[in-house]
């Protein structure tokens, strides 16, 4: 049941607390170059950018390369990033970072004759701008992906049905009736299991969920 979901033991809590405390000032310990921040920080943001890049129909070199450009510049830029508070600030910073990276691919690129490289030009513009189709799905993209990084922090602190109640109600933006139908549980469940995760990523994730 949705109901049992619940920490183990006086240590889990505390070790928890002592990792929240990390989460709620990633980018301040960016920002000072704590090396376990930035390992943190390559292992979530580096597959995530690589995996967005795969829909180009790059050379996998060239996919390393823009990886690593955006990488490079969040060691290069952070320092002087200041989170306006807004939702989004990161995410928008980091989308106008890949783009670009993506421009300096397509200049280096330009002349060899690949098609790719020119029909990206006008997929660069569009993600260059905030309100387009592919933009939305960059943020949706990113939205979802440290959603599921977090998760994976946390899950043992909930039973299997509550997490799937929240992967498809939440990640996958499955109707609640729908939600409700397809895994066998009451509206009602639905609800509680979105409200009870939500506020544990909330409470874990602090400054990372701003990220968003």
């Amino acid at each position: 049941m949705v109901a049992g979901d619940q920490m183990d033991g006086s240590s889990t809590t505390q070790r928890l607390r002592m990792t929240n405390a990390t989460r709620l000032t990633l980018l301040d310990d960016l920002r000072d170059g704590s090396a376990e921040a930035w390992i943190d920080a390559d292992s979530l943001y580096r597959p995530m950018i690589k995996g967005w890049l795969s829909r180009f129909m790059l050379q996998a070199s060239d996919v390393d390369d823009i990886a690593q450009d955006v990488m490079a510049a969040l060691v290069g830029q952070l320092p002087s990033f200041q989170h306006s508070g807004r939702t989004g600030a990161f995410r928008n910073w980091l989308r106008t970072t890949t783009v670009n990276a993506m421009r300096n691919c397509v200049r280096k690129k330009r002349g060899i004759g690949n098609a790719a490289y020119h029909s990206l030009d006008q997929s660069i513009g569009e993600l260059d701008d905030p309100n387009s189709h592919l933009s939305r799905e960059f943020d949706l993209q990113h939205t979802r992906w440290l959603v599921h990084h977090l998760l994976q922090r946390i899950e043992s602190e909930f039973q299997s049905q509550t997490l799937a109640i929240f992967q498809m109600h939440v990640v996958e933006g499955v109707s609640v009736p729908d939600t409700a139908n397809r895994l066998g549980v009451s509206q009602a469940n639905v609800h509680t299991a979105k409200s009870r995760v939500l506020r544990r990523l909330r409470s874990y994730g602090g400054e990372a969920l701003e990220m968003l």
